[in-house]
């Protein structure tokens, strides 16, 4: 098992899927580990299962971005890692999409990972890292691939104007499967703490779900 004692780590969406499986490696490791969720149940079972702080926020709320940031600042200090996974996906064809579901997807996917890096990005320590959570795309995703589109041009952009940070993304195929959590987050890690010459990429862990068929 790795050891991650003594390194400090912010998790959005940290209470379900591979956000949940990057607190369990973390914590497991010795890390000290401040991750949110939005549903109160989710973020109860977390409280009882892992020895993590756990706050209730909604990515799309700057109110709560700001309370995240003051959380950090107060229960961490200087980070070495923020996990930017918060997001929303509702899948429609093109003909069922709403403007509710368009505007929370944007709002959750895009604005709320901005913010919490514009909030966040002070508080990591030189040499420290910001991974974004993006996916690849698949049936019935074109708003939510339009979001992740967005996040994924926020890490080329970010990488290059935060010289002292690394920043990266991982791209999961959608709707992954609960084992394949596990090497999700192995990826994750990897951005987060080895890839230490590797800034503005998009690490496919995908399975190939997002490759073009024929190859080019």
């Amino acid at each position: 098992m790795r050891c991650y004692a003594g390194k400090k780590v912010v998790i959005t969406g940290g209470t379900q899927g591979i956000g949940l499986a990057v607190a369990r490696s973390l914590a497991a490791g010795g890390a000290e580990v401040l991750l949110t969720g939005r549903d109160e149940r989710d973020v109860e079972a977390v409280r009882d299962e892992l020895p993590v702080h756990v706050l209730r926020s909604d990515a799309a709320s700057m109110a709560d971005i700001h309370a995240l940031g003051e959380a950090a600042e107060d229960r961490l200090g200087e980070l070495d890692l923020l996990f930017v996974n918060a997001g929303h996906a509702e899948f429609e064809p093109l003909e069922a999409v709403t403007e509710t579901v368009f505007d929370r997807t944007f709002d959750v996917t895009v604005k709320g990972a901005f913010f919490t890096a514009q909030r966040l990005a002070p508080l990591v320590r030189d040499g420290g890292a910001i991974v974004f959570s993006t996916a690849a795309p698949g049936p019935g995703s074109s708003v939510l691939s339009g979001a992740l589109a967005a996040v994924a041009a926020f890490t080329g952009a970010l990488a290059g104007e935060l010289r002292r940070i690394r920043v990266n993304a991982v791209r999961p195929g959608l709707g992954c499967r609960r084992g394949d959590c596990g090497e999700i987050a192995a990826a994750v890690l990897f951005l987060g703490f080895d890839a230490t010459l590797t800034t503005g990429s998009v690490l496919h862990a995908d399975g190939g779900q997002g490759a073009p068929w024929p190859p080019r």
